[in-house]
């Protein structure tokens, strides 16, 4: 081993770790520090082989270290939020809004980091065992097994947001994501964390530097080399039709004033006519442009009267089921709309709904101001894609643009098109703009479909299956991106397994842990049995 003594200091072990941690989180807000990712997980990894290694340390020392490194991790990924204060839209005064943003900016990642901390555990219970000690080239391997599988957790409870993957840094790059479209992000995030971990233990384990950095090497180049062959495929597309995406600069507060009917009706029917008299044959509008009924007498008559006039598909945001849901409705050239009505699946927490509510209402009633709606919302419960007579059009409302089982559910009905409507105006002009149409670069890789983003202030864009930008309308910009799409039919591998990689992987620990059993319970068998022998 190399002389790593100096990090059995814990000031070092803080240092290394609070360095790793805040530029890890970094790289996924700003993706032009994405290259950076492919090194700087290695202090971490650097940690952990440590306190692994130390017997000293108990499992709890391992623990505090994973929840600082994923704290440091998760305040750089929610960063942003401190952006919003003082929450004007929401009417809080400026005590309750700060008391908002310290538990966004705070709160949020300690309670991601506190799942997440036990990386360090498992992995550090998975190092000192049996099977590693015999093979020790599978601890890098474990590690960012670990990784992948915990980031995927975030997905299954309304308090995980997996708002931050490691994947959303290579947005940027783009042909070191491709794979995504095989795998799954998640495997992207565990070939991310396998060459930072593999660098780590070259540096740290002198007896395996070269196996280390040859297999660094190979599993860089084959995904990379992979992702430069995915994308120089083109799918073939079933039709083509021009999409406009239409992004009406109404902010939040603006939408909830007394004249919001009338300011949509001429800034929306304007930008419509003017897309549509450029050629749009199908025009997407943001989230809850219309934030009443879309059952309203006036309402439904305007939407479908201006369908029919301009000869367009319209897909409107808005509230459907006399304003129990967060929907997308579609109205067709004829006037006439759509039986299928999409509505939002994964609800915004404390924004559409407060989880836990009697609770909260109890202990912190201040985190219930931050909605601007009466009550909860009833999230959807199908993909219920939008046929046209283009094809079909699988729709996300925002906060669904960030789980990847909407997008893997769309494509799996027959969607041939994704349409994500948002209401991205709570961001201002923050870096969460941008982190959120990374999010939909993601699912057009991993379904390989276009996608159409039609953001109420921005970003609003057209997005290839590769992930690339192909029009794009800044923040805080009134008007709309418009481009040639193709409905492509065909899914990718992802599409049609999953994540089987999770899950494999999930069995791959689970295997290692019960063989460390397994072969504790042998040895201590052969030995009592030597004694007895003995004696």
């Amino acid at each position: 081993m190399l002389k790593f003594d100096f990090l059995k200091k814990r000031s070092f072990r803080f240092l290394f770790l609070a360095v790793s941690g805040f530029l890890s989180g970094l790289t996924t807000c700003y993706t032009q520090l994405g290259i950076l990712q492919w090194i700087s997980i290695i202090p971490a990894a650097l940690v952990a082989f440590s306190v692994a290694d130390d017997e000293k340390n108990r499992l709890r020392s391992a623990y505090c270290y994973g929840l600082f490194f994923y704290m440091t991790y998760f305040m750089a990924v929610w960063h942003w939020f401190a952006v919003m204060y003082p929450l004007e839209f929401t009417g809080m005064d400026k005590m309750t809004a700060l008391a908002v943003v310290v538990a966004a900016v705070l709160g949020l990642p300690l309670v991601q980091a506190s799942t997440f901390a036990f990386v360090f555990v498992l992995f550090a219970k998975i190092k000192r065992g049996r099977v590693v000690s015999r093979f020790p080239i599978l601890a890098p391997i474990a590690f960012a097994v670990l990784w992948a599988i915990f980031e995927w957790t975030q997905t299954l409870f309304w308090f995980g947001v997996p708002w931050g993957r490691l994947p959303l840094g290579q947005t940027g790059v783009l042909f070191t994501l491709q794979t995504a479209s095989l795998f799954g992000s998640y495997f992207v995030t565990f070939i991310i964390v396998l060459v930072n971990a593999l660098l780590a233990y070259a540096l740290y384990r002198a007896d395996l530097r070269r196996v280390c950095a040859v297999s660094c090497a190979a599993v860089f180049a084959v995904n990379a080399f992979t992702g430069v062959v995915l994308m120089s495929l083109r799918p073939t597309e079933r039709e083509t039709a021009k999409v406009a995406a239409v992004q009406g600069n109404i902010s939040s507060t603006e939408k909830w004033a007394g004249n919001w009917w009338d300011l949509t009706k001429e800034r929306y029917g304007a930008l419509t006519a003017e897309a549509v008299a450029e050629g749009a044959e199908i025009v997407i509008w943001p989230e809850t442009v219309v934030r009443v009924p879309v059952e309203n007498k006036d309402v439904f008559e305007w939407l479908s009267d201006l369908a029919n006039d301009q000869n367009v598909t319209l897909l409107v945001g808005c509230f459907s089921d006399f304003g129990r849901r967060n929907s997308v409705v579609a109205f067709g050239p004829d006037g006439e709309m759509s039986e299928d009505i999409y509505s939002k699946r994964y609800l915004v927490p404390f924004g559409e709904f407060v989880p836990m509510r009697g609770i909260i209402v109890a202990i912190l009633p201040w985190l219930t101001e931050i909605g601007m709606l009466s009550g909860d919302l009833t999230p959807g419960d199908s993909a219920n894609v939008l046929d046209t007579e283009y094809g079909t059009i699988g729709s996300m409302i925002c906060f669904d643009s960030i789980y990847e089982p909407t997008a893997l559910d769309s494509a799996g009905s027959g969607a041939e098109l994704i349409a994500i409507e948002t209401n991205d105006s709570w961001f201002y002009d923050s870096a969460a703009l941008w982190m959120h149409e990374g999010q939909a670069k993601m699912r057009a890789i991993e379904t390989g479909k276009y996608v159409v983003r039609a953001a109420n202030t921005g970003v609003s864009a057209i997005i290839s299956p590769k992930g690339e930008v192909l029009s794009e309308l800044g923040p805080l910009k009134t008007g709309y991106v418009a481009g040639e799409v193709g409905f492509i039919p065909q899914n990718t591998l992802y599409v049609y397994i999953g994540n089987l990689f999770v899950w494999l992987a999930i069995a791959a620990v689970v295997g290692v842990i019960s063989a460390d059993v397994t072969l504790g319970i042998l040895e201590n068998r052969k030995a009592r049995n030597e004694d007895s022998a003995l004696q």
